[in-house]
């Protein structure tokens, strides 16, 4: 189940993502912090 806040939070590190993410997945690794790439690419792999 998804909790609003941690959506809120989830959907704020995704527009982070979404900017690293264009330069490279490992510079969005280094950046970001491997727990928020895998979260990442799990809701990507969801939708």
């Amino acid at each position: 189940m998804w909790i609003a806040q941690e959506v809120e939070r989830k959907e704020s590190c995704m527009k982070e993502v979404d900017l690293a993410h264009q330069e490279g997945r490992e510079e969005a690794h280094q950046i970001l912090g491997s727990g928020v790439v895998i979260d990442y690419l799990v809701v990507e792999f969801l939708l």
